[in-house]
């Protein structure tokens, strides 16, 4: 039976429910009218001969008589309960979240707690793990109170009630018939789906303050807002117990279906694709007795609202809002009120989630940012946050950042389709795009020229959107044609940032590019042609500055602004001599550019330094060394560390190259480690590994071993597994053909200047050093062979002591490099040639290097190949 004190109202109770009077109580228990009268007020205690002769009075069964007594005489033990839902399914991946709930819940003074998350996301099967492990440890148990079914905030107390399985309370469902029942007990009270009854939260206030012993564990898609309330955030499973629930509940729905070698990538790609969301994989994973997994990602991959009509096959026992994924955002949505559901699903267009500014201007129904009631972008997207439709996280540039699970975003997609405002959305982001691509004045020169780099880089996702957008039915071309030429820029110079456009869609811009490009802003022509050049350039077309360079020309003239004119004097610099190696051809177009830039000291330094590293990789170190000294004053007065072809960073790094033709190692050793401290200062972390790299290089050439290990100690460490970065897309090099031979040349020193005087496990380090110098300039079969050089010279000589950091960074590097080559045989076949190398072949390797005499990402090196080896240019 079940005793809820106060013991007064429940023998009141009780006594009615037996049809007696007070006076008929007193004469089956053989006690006086006072006695019971007294007891059914409050105003004594039963003795032990009162409480055992009620029990026979009221016909207690002969189990709960012990209770009961203890119960009567005032020293009850709680009736613990247990009216909790039975899970079906284990629960899988959130140990840390039930630990840290029920740590709060139990030892560190929480009363209230609120699982919050977007629809799916496994809220109520995890409260439902925290009571069942916590009705054993609570001395009044836990209950179980769903929502979901009650229409209005007045019915909740019934609710509860009806959850407790009191009698009592079922006749009169009242917040106070609840607080005697709850009062006195330790419990746990789960509240599940609160998010449409949010009016009704002051009912959780009223209990917690009554009932000190009471626990509340709530689930919502929305914050209740009370005092004292902690949130925790419910987010997707990770990747490994999302692909074990899949498993799982394919194989309840088609028991011969197992995990494969062939399948489990598949299976994992499924649940990315699905956000890891729990309810969108068990719906998908029921669809395996007539959909292989292949099957079921080539439907989620194809078009949007896949995941809406893949997952459409709940069990019948769930509530038919968790028996589709739609019926289940649906729900969500339904709750919004117009203006959030109009915010939400514009919210649809970005792929890559978008800032506040972005959201303003996209999302509210002016560029000011108030949307159809005036309701302000902020409250909106504060709203969706609080409800767990919209996700906060941080960029690439440090500032937060708003997006859409994709499970979401989908759904938010095929709402905007319905509203008839799909084409005008994602024309508000293209246009939005590129005017901050234009607001980054990517051609000029700023001290933050990485944070705009960044701040480019972060919206790469909605860059392809709005391309793809733009060259489609009712796109905007123009818009699109201006927002891929300026992020030329991002491509060509945050090409670290994995910023990255296919090849395909480069050569698709250029189409027409003569007569396309009058649709542009003619305050931009001229850059946005100098970017996509340089994008088509650095996919293997040396000619495509030749082609571009008269268009370029004439809209510089047009244009008559100086960076413009100095933007096609560099085309000119880059088709007659960058493209052609031929530097007599060239060198009146460097005189051309250092006339037009005279008067921007910014772009004025810029010209000297690209001619001054001209002259110095064309054997006139002397006339570079002027000109370069002279550009780093104007850097060093700027207190600017790096910008493209200009800050001190990359200028000490040309200048180093100018010392290096001139045989003055220590000097180039110094200026690179300057560099490298300058590119670090710059927040140019390319930049930086690759001066250590340099400098390294260069401390061999000059006979420092110790500098040398310290320089490639730094280097190793700020990239230690560029071997898996490597790749033969053009856009992944990180260094020019032309930068390399400065590299190169202290490395051809070192290894035929100074073989004796330097200790032998200096050559593994230089050669691992050398290697990725060859993976960063595009040449990754040379790497191969320098790194499997390095391996043999390490097995062989094992000069290097084994617990040497060293030697430890070396070993990381080989094995990294193993398993990145493993799946390319050619490269496979480099490194075993290396391996098998001696000392005095790998010199002649490093000597036979003859890269190109000015950059071009374009053009490969021209090696020679050793015996047993084909060409390693790759």
């Amino acid at each position: 039976m079940d005793f809820s004190p106060p013991f007064a109202d429940w023998l009141k109770h009780r006594r009615k429910e037996l049809d007696l009077t007070q006076d008929g109580l007193a004469r089956r228990a053989h006690f006086s009218l006072t006695a019971i009268r007294q007891v059914e007020e409050g105003a004594r205690v039963a003795s032990r001969n009162l409480a055992e002769a009620l029990a026979s009075a009221l016909s207690i069964p002969p189990e709960d008589r012990d209770a009961f007594i203890a119960f009567a005489r005032g020293t009850a033990v709680q009736q613990r309960l247990n009216h909790l839902p039975a899970p079906l399914t284990p629960l899988m991946g959130r140990a840390a979240e039930l630990a840290a709930i029920e740590r709060a819940l139990t030892d560190d003074g929480a009363r209230l707690i609120t699982l919050i998350g977007p629809p799916g996301v496994g809220k109520t099967r995890l409260a439902q793990q925290v009571a069942r492990d916590l009705q054993p440890v609570l001395a009044g148990g836990a209950s179980f109170v769903a929502l979901a079914p009650v229409s209005e905030p007045g019915l909740i107390p019934a609710a509860i009630a009806a959850a407790l399985q009191n009698r009592a309370m079922n006749a009169d469902p009242s917040i106070e018939a609840i607080t005697r029942f709850i009062e006195a007990r330790q419990m746990l009270l789960v509240m599940d789906n609160y998010e449409h009854l949010l009016e009704g939260a002051p009912v959780i206030n009223t209990l917690l303050e009554r009932c000190p012993g009471l626990r509340v564990l709530v689930t919502s898609r929305a914050l209740l807002n009370l005092f004292g309330e902690r949130v925790v955030e419910v987010g997707p499973l990770k990747a490994e117990p999302a692909s074990e629930l899949f498993a799982r509940c394919a194989a309840s729905a088609k028991p011969a279906f197992s995990v494969t070698p062939e399948n489990a990538p598949i299976i994992a790609e499924i649940c990315l694709r699905l956000d890891n969301l729990p309810l969108a994989i068990e719906l998908a994973a029921a669809r395996a007795r007539m959909l292989t997994p292949g099957k079921m990602l080539e439907r989620l991959a194809h078009h949007p609202g896949a995941q809406l009509e893949l997952l459409t096959t709940g069990p019948r026992d769930w509530p038919a809002r968790q028996q589709t994924l739609r019926a289940t955002i649906d729900w969500s949505y339904a709750l919004l009120t117009s203006d959030e559901q109009v915010f939400f699903r514009r919210m649809g267009v970005f792929s890559g989630g978008c800032d506040l500014e972005m959201a303003r201007v996209v999302c509210g129904d002016s560029v000011d940012g108030t949307s159809v009631d005036g309701t302000s972008t902020e409250s909106l997207l504060q709203s969706l946050l609080d409800k767990s439709l919209v996700q906060e996280t941080v960029g690439l540039d440090g500032a937060p950042r708003f997006e859409l699970l994709e499970t979401l975003r989908d759904y938010a997609l095929v709402k905007l389709g319905e509203s008839g405002q799909g084409s005008e959305t994602r024309g508000r982001m293209a246009t939005c795009l590129a005017q901050l691509a234009q607001s980054m004045q990517p051609y000029s020169f700023h001290p933050d020229h990485i944070a705009r780099l960044r701040r480019m880089a972060v919206e790469r996702d909605n860059i392809r959107a709005a391309l793809n957008w733009s060259r489609g039915p009712g796109g905007d071309y123009s818009a699109g044609l201006q927002l891929a030429g300026l992020m030329g820029w991002v491509v060509s110079w945050g090409g670290y940032l994995k910023v990255y456009l296919p090849p395909a869609e480069i050569s698709a811009w250029m189409t027409d590019i003569d007569l396309r490009i009058r649709g542009v802003n003619p305050a931009d022509q001229t850059s946005v042609l100098f970017g996509l050049t340089d994008l088509t350039m650095s996919l293997g077309d040396p000619d495509a500055w030749r082609r571009m360079v008269p268009l370029i020309e004439d809209c510089a003239r047009r244009s008559g602004e100086r960076v413009d004119r100095c933007l096609a004097a560099f085309a000119r610099i880059l088709a007659a001599h960058c493209m052609t190696g031929d530097f007599a051809q060239g060198e009146p177009h460097y005189d051309a550019l250092l006339a037009i830039s005279g008067a921007d000291p910014d772009w004025h330094a810029f010209a000297q330094n690209l001619y001054g590293r001209a002259l110095a990789l064309n054997g006139q170190p002397d006339r570079a060394i002027v000109l370069i000294t002279a550009a780093l004053a104007h850097w060093e007065a700027r207190g600017m560390a790096w910008a493209p072809h200009g800050g001190t960073a990359t200028t000490r790094t040309y200048l180093a190259m100018a010392h290096i033709a001139r045989d003055e190692y220590a000097r180039a050793q110094t200026l690179a480690e300057q560099a490298a401290d300058d590119n670090a200062r710059g927040g140019w972390r390319p930049g930086e590994a690759v001066g250590a790299g340099f400098a390294a290089l260069a401390a061999a050439a000059a006979g420092h071993a110790e500098a040398f290990c310290a320089d490639a100690a730094r280097h190793l460490r700020i990239w230690p597994d560029v071997p898996r970065e490597v790749t033969r897309h053009p856009m992944s090099r990180h260094m020019s053909p032309g930068d390399a031979r400065g590299h190169l040349r202290c490395a051809a020193w070192a290894l035929t200047r100074q073989r004796e005087e330097l200790p032998g496990h200096i050559w593994p380090l230089l050669l691992v050093l050398l290697g990725r110098i060859m993976n960063g300039v595009g040449d990754a079969n040379a790497g191969a062979y320098l790194f499997g050089a390095a391996d043999g010279l390490l097995a062989r000589a094992d000069r290097l002591p084994a617990d040497s950091p060293f030697r430890i960074l070396v070993e990381q590097q080989l094995a990294n490099a193993r398993t990145f080559w493993a799946a390319d045989p050619a490269l496979t076949l480099a490194r075993e040639a290396g391996e098998k190398s001696s000392l005095d072949d790998v010199t002649a390797f490093v000597l036979a290097l003859d890269p190109p005499r000015e950059p071009n990402q374009a053009l490969l090196f021209d090696t020679k190949t050793p015996e047993g080896l084909d060409n390693p240019s790759g």
